[in-house]
């Protein structure tokens, strides 16, 4: 099924309705197969403990993102779905991990760089099955209703229902800055004064425009992440005769403060520099973070299966990305997860390759070993 790609342009309000009434069909067709929300989320929501944990989360939302909430909103009226459904699924990672449900459902994602002879950032985007042909990419322009300047441009890949910037995509703020997340394994989470996941991710896609401004949104000064997540970096060069540029690499892990009106945990790695290529999967690799045993396991399962490509990996081209980011060696945890396994609905529902020297992005929707892409759009 080819992916339905739509630009939208105006006020955080007024793309969030539109991006509801475009997509209404699939939002619902969604929100109606999405089991977590009916059997867990929902229940949650409606519970003493759960409708408090909400409502923090939303509180400080709406103190410093306001305009996100907006446009929740407009998802909300675009689409004639009930807000909280909308909100609930922002908060899915920290409800999960607070009520400890599903734990084995939630962390998949792959992310490899190739630094040396080529420069690409590869992601694997894994989530619930219900999502599959369901997902869409916008293209986005938001705009000063005041003077008509834009303030966010960007383009994301998007689950139905959720705000932009939790998977992947890019901005065109200043140069293009490529964008993709995984989850991470963060035992601890922040419930009063920490900012949700999802609206962090949402701030980092449509703000951030250079490192300095990446790392002001990520620390989140005075409250910090309510969970654990993983953003993978690269920043377009150019060629430009007086003031040339190459291209430039990282990942930064991010856990929560572990104190009241503290700022995010943070650790970052200029991959470019030091690195032929580098993979990271759901797990910290550098910030000495205490994690969640059962997110670990399909990490280390995945990073062994890399780690068996040995010498013979040469990340020479984009064939030799897909033969990592398109196994599935490992019959029980596999980079491509075509089905879930035994317990677990999530499954890989796309492949994105950013070539960073020929300024595209590729999408596949199916192993990228054996099939075309469905797209191909230019990063500029």
């Amino acid at each position: 099924m080819s992916i339905s790609i739509c630009k939208f342009r105006g006020s955080y309000y007024n793309v969030g309705l539109e991006i509801g009434q475009t997509f209404k069909y699939l939002i619902s067709d969604f929100f109606e197969q999405y089991n977590w929300l009916h059997e867990t989320f929902i229940p949650f929501y409606h519970s003493k403990f759960g409708k408090q944990i909400y409502d923090n989360y939303l509180s400080t939302s709406k103190q410093i993102y306001p305009e996100y909430i907006q446009e929740i909103q407009g998802y909300a009226d675009g689409s004639k779905i009930p807000f909280h459904y909308f909100f609930l699924c922002i908060l899915r990672v920290e409800i999960t991990i607070i009520i400890k449900e599903n734990l084995h459902d939630l962390l998949d994602c792959t992310d490899v760089f190739f630094v040396d002879k080529v420069n690409i950032l590869g992601h694997n985007e894994d989530m619930h099955a219900a999502i599959k042909d369901k997902a869409y990419v916008v293209d986005v322009e938001i705009i000063d209703e005041s003077n008509c300047k834009i303030k966010e441009k960007f383009t994301a890949y998007c689950y139905p229902g959720h705000l932009p910037g939790n998977c992947m995509g890019f901005n065109n703020n200043i140069d293009p800055f490529i964008i993709t997340m995984n989850g991470l394994s963060a035992k601890h989470v922040g419930i009063l004064d920490s900012t949700p996941r999802g609206i962090l991710c949402r701030a980092v896609i449509g703000k951030c425009y250079d490192m300095k401004s990446l790392l002001s949104i990520l620390y989140d000064f005075g409250r910090g992440t309510a969970v654990g997540f993983s953003i993978n970096i690269g920043i377009s060069g150019n060629n430009n005769i007086c003031h040339p540029s190459p291209n430039k690499f990282f990942n930064v892990e991010v856990a929560p403060s572990l104190t009241k009106f503290g700022k995010s945990q943070l650790n970052v790695l200029q991959i470019d520099i030091i690195k032929k290529y580098y993979v990271h999967f759901n797990k910290y690799e550098r910030l000495q973070v205490p994690e969640i045993s059962e997110f670990l396991i399909s990490s280390q399962h995945r990073e062994k299966v890399v780690q068996t490509f040995g010498s013979k990996l040469q990340a020479n081209n984009i064939q030799d990305m897909l033969e990592i980011l398109g196994d599935t060696s490992d019959n029980n945890y596999p980079i491509f997860r075509e089905s879930g396994i035994e317990q677990s609905q999530s499954i890989t529902l796309a492949t994105g390759i950013f070539d960073m020297d020929h300024k595209e992005w590729t999408l596949y929707d199916k192993n990228p070993k054996f099939n075309k892409p469905i797209f191909k759009i230019d990063i500029k």
